[in-house]
């Protein structure tokens, strides 16, 4: 495994759509993982901490919010050692897919949750349903 520091600082820029996905997929596997969810989302997570920082970003939006095209909680993984689950979208579906649905329900079943000691998140693009639905999941880790 490569250098976490050293991984986070690697740019992004300059490609778009599959190929950014690609780019972030290397550097996620590297740190933690890539998990392609269904057509137009994916999730990536990058271990550094028991404090995690969830964002839901939208590819259009994410290549855009800063000079290296990264997620927005590489900054706080950089600065805070915190680990980062985001979620991104092909376009605007505001993440109503099942599969994320899926996805955070295995979280809860693996005891993912259970590792942290606290969770912050984040989100652009107006997409604040996902961020309500992981809210009420994480109360069952807290059981």
């Amino acid at each position: 495994m490569q250098d976490l520091a050293h991984l986070l600082e690697e740019t992004l820029a300059g490609q778009s759509g599959q190929a950014w996905l690609g780019a972030l997929e290397e550097l996620a596997d590297e740190v933690g993982y890539f998990q392609p969810l269904s057509a137009k989302h994916n999730a990536a997570f990058v271990d550094a901490g028991k404090t995690l920082l969830v964002s839901f970003e939208t590819l259009q939006s994410v290549q855009t919010i800063n000079d290296k095209a990264h997620p927005i909680g590489f900054e706080m993984v950089r600065k805070e050692g915190w680990s980062l689950l985001s979620f991104f979208s092909d376009g605007d579906t505001w993440f109503r897919d099942p599969s994320i649905y899926r996805y955070f329900d295995r979280l809860i079943d693996d005891g993912f949750l259970k590792i942290l000691t606290k969770s912050s998140f984040t989100v652009l693009d107006f997409v604040d349903m996902p961020q309500a639905r992981f809210q009420s999941l994480r109360q069952v880790r807290k059981s």
